[in-house]
């Protein structure tokens, strides 16, 4: 199988995995008798939560294509690929952000943890979960896990600037993902192999 194959693989599986993830938390949520709100959807947010997220996209995406040299004209490729990779970023944005910030975060809340605690936790089992890249760039696992932590720990703040709204974070995870992939995934895949 080709790079290009593998990769469509790979985001597709991912798409439709945290996709279902993300129905089953809403679906759970809701049969426990909470109203999604809880989670933080649909909860008014303010538009420092909102440039926030932005600017924590940018720097981001800054900060990946800067470690990379060649890697902007990259980015700009459209095709079919790149449309996967945009459909695998909702999917992504949607579950991560709704458990890593809106439940995890809420209860930890729910229990008394203030929110640096929340802010700590939340990042850094963000940064433990992207550990998995390195199932497909095992010298690499360390660097993943701690630049997605640092990235957890951000967006763990935006979700607090934005008063605990989904909004700013899930439209700051969205941006990453669907600036950067595929070619994240293309450059790891090579090492896998």
């Amino acid at each position: 199988m080709m790079v290009g194959q593998e990769a469509g693989a790979i985001l597709a599986g991912a798409a439709l995995g945290e996709g279902s993830a993300f129905a089953w938390i809403a679906y759970r949520t809701k049969a426990r008798g909470y109203d999604l709100g809880w989670l933080g959807w649909g909860k008014q947010t303010t538009a420092t939560g909102i440039a926030a997220g932005l600017l924590v996209a940018a720097l981001y995406c800054g900060g990946s294509v800067a470690s990379q040299p060649g890697a902007a004209g990259e980015l700009l490729r459209v095709g079919p690929l790149k449309l996967l990779a945009v459909v695998a970023a909702g999917a992504a944005a949607l579950f991560e952000e709704t458990f890593f910030r809106g439940l995890l975060m809420n209860r930890l809340r729910a229990s008394g943890r203030g929110p640096a605690v929340q802010v700590v936790i939340s990042g850094v089992a963000f940064g433990m979960a992207h550990g998995l890249w390195g199932l497909m760039a095992p010298q690499q696992t360390l660097g993943f896990i701690a630049f997605t932590t640092v990235l957890g720990l951000a967006l763990a703040g935006v979700f607090l600037l934005g008063r605990r709204s989904l909004t700013p974070v899930i439209l700051s995870h969205f941006v990453i993902d669907a600036v950067l992939e595929p070619w994240l995934l293309l450059h790891a895949l090579p090492a896998w192999h």
